[in-house]
């Protein structure tokens, strides 16, 4: 899904944006003295309605914040919403697919 329609407030050529209940991403580690990325498991986020999670590095707890109220993600709600906890961690559990491996670009930063 390309959320470049939604970022341009335009639509793709009759194409609806299509709505998915959540939104996944994650950030692979990088490890400045290979120059490549980490093969363990990355720092995830995702986003379902006023809800967002972060697990902001790998093994660590989720934070969870709630973006009607708290836009500037400023006060962690996870204790007090164990149900939108375990909702998140089993979607997180089958979010990931492994990426396809490939090398990685030169880099003019990797010495």
């Amino acid at each position: 899904m390309s959320v470049v329609p939604t970022l341009l407030g335009t639509k793709a050529a009759g194409h609806e944006q299509s709505r998915h209940e959540f939104m996944y991403w994650e950030l692979p580690s990088y490890v400045a003295a290979t120059g490549g990325f980490s093969d363990g498991p990355p720092m995830q986020a995702v986003r379902m309605g006023e809800w967002k999670a972060v697990r902001p590095k790998p093994g660590a707890p989720l934070e969870v914040y709630n973006l009607r109220q708290d836009i500037g993600e400023t006060t962690n709600v996870a204790a007090q919403n164990p149900r939108m906890m375990e909702r998140i961690e089993s979607y997180l559990k089958t979010a990931r697919t492994e990426p396809i491996k490939q090398p990685e670009p030169k880099s003019e930063w990797h010495f």
